[in-house]
């Protein structure tokens, strides 16, 4: 017998499956690690889905207004982009789901969310909680109100966007495989041609202890994506590289549940951050460090 949910309303859009086991302020307790992805896909907007579930198959189908806040406002015409009308999203989900039995279990989905004309896309923008690395890899006299995403990037698809997520996870015992690839492209509306951005994760957790209360896990996680406003070759004047950027990063996590609402976290990371232009400041930059925290949850 198949299974029917209609969702409709302000909500968590369900793009991908990395935004199940995420940090925000409301759900840092299903991260194993502290920070979240380089390229952290996460929005809420108004809108509606459907999702259908039979024998472990299921299958989605949503649509949005495209924006993290709605408005009545017509867009404004600009020198490469003279299309005032807003599009909504439209992003589908498919995969398969099976527990097999109460130690293994295995989870594989495809997500696809698509926008031709956003009033202001925010799919690698819509965390309102900021980042678990406070003010690293940022200027001298920056500031937490204007620089609160340090370590990761948004690769600023604000006006039209496709964006493919594949994920896969499988648990045995205490053993937790999950990873993620990434294909995203899109542009501003100061852009004419669209910039392609690529992302790649995998992170092993191994769980154990009473009720698998305590954990430690390793991830690894790049990205190779076109900054905005780079020639696609280098000149002198802008100084600039015709590669994409690429920034990895390597951490190392664990944690202790000392009650089922109540956790105790940390994370050793190293990160880097290649073939930048050269003015930019993160042009050959590297951080290492450790965040330690601590997580309650109702």
């Amino acid at each position: 017998m198949a299974v029917t949910t209609l969702k409709i309303g302000h909500m968590e859009i369900n793009y991908g499956d990395q935004h199940f086991r995420r940090s925000d302020g409301g759900h840092t307790l299903y991260n194993p690690f502290v920070e979240n992805y380089i390229m952290d896909a996460f929005t809420t907007e108004i809108g509606g889905e459907v999702m259908v579930r039979k024998n472990g198959l299921y299958g989605m189908l949503g649509i949005s207004n495209g924006m993290i806040k709605g408005n009545i406002d017509s867009l404004t015409k600009t020198a490469q982009d003279d299309n005032i009308h807003k599009s909504p999203s439209i992003y589908l989900k498919a995969g398969y789901d099976k527990q097999f039995t109460d130690a293994i279990r295995a989870r594989f989905s495809a997500s696809y969310y698509t926008n031709k004309s956003s009033g202001g896309g925010t799919l690698y923008g819509g965390d309102r909680t900021g980042s678990n690395y406070f003010m690293v890899m940022e200027q001298a006299g920056s500031s937490y109100s204007t620089n609160a995403f340090s370590g990761r990037l948004n690769p600023g698809f604000s006006k039209q966007i496709n964006s493919l997520q594949l994920n896969g996870f499988i648990k045995a015992q205490g053993l937790e495989l999950f990873g993620t690839y990434e294909a995203a492209e899109g542009r501003t509306k100061f852009e004419a041609a669209d910039r392609k951005a690529k992302q790649y994760a995998i992170d092993a957790v191994y769980r154990f202890g009473d009720d698998e209360n305590l954990f430690v896990g390793v991830r690894y996680n790049a990205v190779n994506a076109r900054l905005a406003n780079i020639a696609a070759t280098p000149t002198v004047a802008a100084l600039t590289y015709s590669e994409d950027i690429k920034i990895n990063r390597v951490a190392f996590g664990a944690g202790w549940f000392l009650t089922h609402n109540i956790l105790l976290k940390g994370e050793y990371s190293i990160q880097n951050y290649n073939n930048f232009p050269l003015r930019d400041f993160r042009k050959d930059g590297k951080f290492n460090g450790y965040v330690i925290q601590a997580a309650v949850g109702f």
